[in-house]
């Protein structure tokens, strides 16, 4: 099963998918900035940032098998690849900006988008980036709010303000009879 944890900068997404991974056997977190373009890439407009072609090439047939394996993460900063190991799981929650993308609707069980105040989401990434919070600010945000307001694509994904509502829908009977899972 794949979920997607979408949502602004410092809207608590990679947060709330830790949260869960520690919490609840057999969910296993991928975070979409593994998969940023390299500088010169061809980009999918419908997906931001977010290397969405080569995540199905390499990772989506993996995630049906269940098992753990490797992927080829990608490093923004130094622009390096490196291994990466995906431990098993029978949920994956792919995190990220721009994961609900319309390019993983055919592969994407389910999809999440994280609401939260832009004032709240400035002070998280001030903290977390330091004296990189004016990039995140001019650039980041304004691409995202960009992305959203063109495709909308919150609208297919269900809205969550906390961790309490985000697990009870993951771990809710609802779910796992619809999908016919168990989260042991």
């Amino acid at each position: 099963m794949l979920i997607t944890l979408d949502g602004f900068s410092g809207s608590g997404k990679s947060t709330l998918a830790k949260k869960l991974e520690s919490e609840i056997p057999g969910i296993r977190v991928i975070k979409a900035d593994d998969f940023f373009y390299q500088c010169g890439e061809k980009r999918d407009k419908r997906a931001g940032n977010f290397n969405v072609r080569r995540f199905i090439k390499e990772v989506t047939p993996q995630i049906k098998r269940g098992s753990g394996f490797f992927i080829r993460a990608y490093d923004c900063r130094n622009g390096k690849f490196y291994k990466k190991w995906i431990p098993e799981g029978n949920i994956t929650i792919l995190e990220g900006s721009y994961t609900s993308t319309p390019s993983l609707d055919s592969y994407r069980d389910l999809g999440f988008f994280v609401n939260c105040d832009r004032r709240e989401r400035e002070i998280r990434v001030k903290s977390r980036e330091g004296d990189n919070y004016l990039n995140f600010l001019n650039r980041w945000f304004k691409d995202e709010y960009n992305f959203e307001i063109k495709f909308r694509t919150y609208k297919n994904s269900v809205i969550v303000n906390n961790y309490n509502e985000l697990r009870d829908y993951i771990c809710g009977e609802k779910l796992l009879k619809i999908k016919n899972l168990q989260v042991r």
